[in-house]
């Protein structure tokens, strides 16, 4: 532990970076609406419109519905995806981004040596205390991008350390800037405050199948709402956090460290990833070369040998098989797809006794040559059963590192999660969302 000095002469040291940071939030806080391109707010909407639409495909998750009970509705104005109620904005945050996670559908940006999700932190912030203050459209819209950016930006500062899981922590950040730009508080000092209580998720949870993995979208919108009332009622934060926890403790600068200005139509956002496949999105080559393989009978085959990158082989061995691990390990993914012979929601969740058994013939091989980025990933599945050698190779698996960002893609995939939970017409409520800039009523969403 060091001593008091130490600890100051280090956050002088991280002072400097926040100068940076501010720079940062200041150059995105400051852009109006009318004046980003429409290429990016048309962007922009589709991401907000997936991001609840994941938020509504989780709305049965039977934990999260019994926990919205147990914690209580207050009379609040912010909608709860798990029933017709609501609460307060924290309590909703909490509960829609639990949700959320549930699926393994949302969206994600390259950064902090694995990639995060912005859309999932910021979104369950900004829409609960856009309704709970009778906020805009276009202010929602604008807030969820003022976020989205912040976090997009610190994934792309810092190296998280192998064990670290990127939910929480960088993007409890920037939720806290995005609520702060949409209550008139200062978005610099919200972010100072909320890197000061950092919530650390860990590979632990998902390797072992913990459910509490599903939480850290939801608690880390909650204390993005949290720290910006806070910032709001005169609390500060510390210049020294930000880069103690991130460049120190928990990772280390990236190449992109103190980079990030969006002075320059610029935006992170542009260069998400919308996902296809309900699965982590570091089986996805695999799974994608997995559906390449066609006409094998399953009763018959032999073993399985997948050979994927060093991202994908640290989800190879995960714990007992549940619903949370169906939709992490890797060998699982394998088997669902080639048993199923497709790569959506309904191959995960409950876990399939046919899946479970074929999952122990597969073995994986980690090998350096499919590495790279993570968008030039590569991976190959080999199968041998009693009519030869089957196989499946993928580079950039398709629909998801190259996936079509088109409005007719998303309504599709927005159609197909949507549907089965929501009581109106799913495309209906897909524009709704879409054209959430032009509402002055967002009281109800969905």
């Amino acid at each position: 532990m060091g001593t008091a000095s130490e600890i100051s002469r280090a956050a002088a040291e991280h002072t400097a970076l926040w100068k940076i940071l501010d720079d940062m939030v200041g150059s995105i806080t400051s852009r109006p609406l009318e004046a980003i391109a429409p290429r990016t707010i048309e962007h922009v909407s589709l991401v907000f419109a997936d991001t609840v639409g994941v938020m509504l495909a989780g709305r049965r998750y039977e934990p999260a519905r019994r926990l919205a009970t147990e914690i209580g509705g207050n009379g609040g104005r912010a909608q709860l995806v798990v029933s017709e109620g609501s609460g307060d904005a924290i309590q909703a945050a909490l509960i829609n981004g639990t949700c959320g996670t549930v699926p393994e559908l949302d969206e994600l940006i390259i950064g902090g040596g694995v990639g995060g999700h912005p859309g999932m932190h910021i979104g369950p912030a900004v829409v609960a205390v856009a309704q709970e203050t009778g906020a805009t459209g276009a202010d929602l819209l604008r807030s969820f991008l003022v976020g989205y950016e912040v976090t997009a930006r610190l994934f792309q500062w810092f190296d998280l350390d192998p064990r670290v899981q990127p939910h929480g922590h960088l993007g409890t950040i920037g939720a806290a800037a995005a609520v702060a730009q949409l209550i008139g508080a200062d978005p610099a000092q919200a972010c100072r405050v909320s890197s000061a209580m950092p919530l650390l998720a860990l590979w632990d949870t998902t390797l072992e199948g913990a459910s509490v993995h599903y939480s850290y979208t939801g608690l880390s919108a909650s204390l993005g709402i949290l720290a910006a009332r806070m910032a709001e009622a005169g609390f500060t934060g510390p210049t020294g956090a930000l880069g103690t926890c991130f460049a120190e403790l928990v990772g280390r600068p990236a190449a992109g460290f103190g980079k990030g200005r969006a002075d320059d139509d610029e935006w992170l956002i542009e260069a998400n990833f919308i996902k296809s496949m309900a699965s982590c999105g570091r089986n996805f080559p695999a799974m994608d070369a997995a559906l390449k393989i066609r006409d094998v009978d399953i009763a018959s085959i032999d073993r399985i040998v997948v050979e994927a990158d060093a991202l994908a082989g640290r989800l190879s061995g995960a714990g007992s098989v549940n619903e949370l691990t169906t939709k992490f390990s890797l060998e699982y993914a394998v088997a669902a797809v080639l048993v199923h012979g497709k790569s959506d929601a309904g191959i995960f969740g409950a876990v399939d006794p046919i899946v479970s058994k074929l999952m122990d013939k597969v073995s994986v091989k980690v090998s350096q040559d499919r590495g790279g980025a993570l968008d030039q990933r590569s991976a190959q599945v080999v199968v041998v059963d009693d009519k030869g050698t089957h196989v499946g190779e993928s580079v950039a698996a398709a629909g998801y590192w190259r996936a079509p960002l088109d409005a007719t893609w998303m309504e599709r995939k927005f159609v197909e999660m949507v549907a089965p939970v929501h009581a109106g017409p799913a495309s209906e409520l897909f524009r709704r969302l879409r054209g959430v800039a032009d509402l002055d009523d967002i009281s109800k969403l969905w």
